[in-house]
């Protein structure tokens, strides 16, 4: 005897088949064009079609409505929280409880956004109740099938897909959001997040703090208006004249000015220790041993009455920095999830280094001893081209091709020079002595490239002070 499907297409009566197919259009079709479109809005990566919904269907036209209930907020959630993490990096899944509580301040376009997803799951909930017990199991195993095949073969033509953690690019038409999930957590990097024993020891090496920390034990520290950047991926050029050619906006300033560089090796947050703290990390996991940050710069500032704060464009759970930034001394704290910025960056996702100027324009045009850190985002790794607002860097009259990695680093980085020029001239920034420094080496794809163009094991550093009187001399210089 003919199946109730076949009957109904096969007689003419297509009312029963279209409502089935309906359902399945609705129930498969919708969630990823809802997720599409934000994806869209926000320039994040995702698939066309996320296959794992085609599994709750499934589920339902079986009969088994509460797993395919379960199924279907379940991969929702997924699916939500792959696309958010793009927005907000987060190393461990339970602290998004942490920016969850950050909601009522983010802008109005989040917040509607969030509110849309909480209304269409409710939707996609009531219309999966409504249809699933009339699902075809026969019709919802051939899409299964169908999409499991497309996702296959999407992911055999597609290699690049699912790089890092935070990063989707080059995504398959059709994949699982679930499998990215799982494939990016069991990465060796996130693993390192939760390693035990003590995480930090003493640096072996120099800093280009230590003049700054053997001052300050001497009580010889001069000047009470300190500004200590660590630059996110400068490297040290192999063309003496592109690094003249980056830092021509700070010597055009005409103020006191001296060079140097480090031999180091280690990722973001070793530099960040080198240089606050003169520590090395042994592993990523520092909430669980904070007590050994200890003798850091902030803290010992702080005890000698000058305000400290932090300035960051990435979200706090990176690397913990909302657990270990204030143990280290830094009263105020500025992150991407702590106010709303003109506009969102992309090299690594976050608030424009542009647009956190104003932030240290405010800090020093109050009045005392002041100290701020800032650590630089834009220019991390892939160096983003979206993030280019200021193009000043010519990389064809260096001879560097314009569509490589290298290239857009120093771009990214002539424009910081010039922002940072604009910064450093303004009236609240006078009579500040500026450390900057790179926290590593440009991770650059192809190690021929990277060491064409970059020096290796060694980054620069430089100190620049904002007094109101050009020196008489030459600057100065430890190359």
């Amino acid at each position: 005897m003919p199946s109730p499907l076949r009957i109904s297409c096969t007689y003419g009566r297509l009312g029963p088949c279209l409502a089935l197919l309906r359902s399945l259009l609705l129930a498969i079709l919708l969630p990823n064009a809802a997720f599409i479109l934000a994806s869209q809005l926000l320039d994040l990566g995702r698939p066309w079609i996320n296959l794992d919904y085609s599994l709750a269907v499934l589920a339902f036209a079986v009969r088994w409505q509460l797993v395919g209930a379960l199924l279907f907020v379940t991969f929702f959630l997924i699916d939500l929280m792959v696309l958010s993490n793009q927005i907000f990096p987060i190393v461990r899944l339970a602290d998004a409880w942490y920016l969850i509580g950050f909601t009522l301040e983010a802008s109005l376009r989040y917040q509607l956004l969030l509110l849309g997803i909480v209304l269409l799951l409710g939707v996609l909930w009531a219309i999966l109740a409504r249809r699933g017990p009339s699902l075809s199991p026969r019709l919802a195993g051939a899409t299964c099938a169908l999409l499991l095949a497309l996702g296959g073969l999407s992911y055999a033509t597609d290699k690049e897909a699912g790089d890092s953690f935070y990063r989707a690019i080059n995504e398959p038409a059709v994949a699982s959001q679930t499998q990215r999930l799982l494939q990016t957590r069991s990465q060796d990097f996130l693993l390192a997040f939760n390693a035990t024993g003590t995480a930090v020891k003493p640096l072996e090496g120099a800093a280009a703090s230590d003049e700054w920390h053997q001052q300050l034990a001497q009580g010889t520290l001069p000047g009470e208006r300190l500004l200590l950047i660590v630059n996110e991926s400068w490297g040290i050029a192999q063309d003496p004249r592109v690094h003249q050619a980056l830092l021509a906006p700070l010597t055009a300033l005409q103020r006191p000015l001296r060079e140097g560089q480090l031999n180091f090796i280690g990722p973001t947050l070793s530099g960040e220790l080198r240089e606050l703290c003169r520590l090395q990390p042994r592993h990523f996991n520092l909430k669980d041993d904070l007590p050994s940050l200890s003798g850091c710069l902030p803290e010992r500032l702080k005890t000698q009455g000058y305000a400290t704060a932090s300035l960051h464009g990435a979200v706090s759970l990176m690397y913990d920095r909302h657990l270990w930034y204030p143990r280290i001394g830094f009263t105020e704290r500025t992150f991407f999830e702590s106010r709303a910025w003109p506009q969102r960056c992309y090299s690594f996702p976050g608030a424009c280094d542009l647009d956190l100027r104003e932030e240290v324009r405010h800090f020093f045009a109050q009045p005392g001893r002041r100290f701020m850190y800032w650590l630089t985002l834009n220019s991390h790794s892939i160096y983003d081209e979206r993030d280019i607002r200021i193009d000043a860097f010519d990389c064809a009259a260096f001879a560097i091709d314009p569509q490589t990695e290298s290239c857009r680093n120093l771009r990214l980085q002539a424009q910081f020079f010039q922002g940072l020029a604009e910064l450093l001239a303004s009236d609240a920034l006078e009579n500040v002595k500026v450390l900057m420094v790179g926290d590593h080496v440009p991770i650059i794809f192809s190690n021929n490239e990277r060491q064409a163009h970059f020096v290796e094991g060694q980054v620069p550093w430089l100190q620049l002070h904002t007094q109101s009187t050009p020196p008489t001399t030459a600057a100065a210089s430890d190359r």
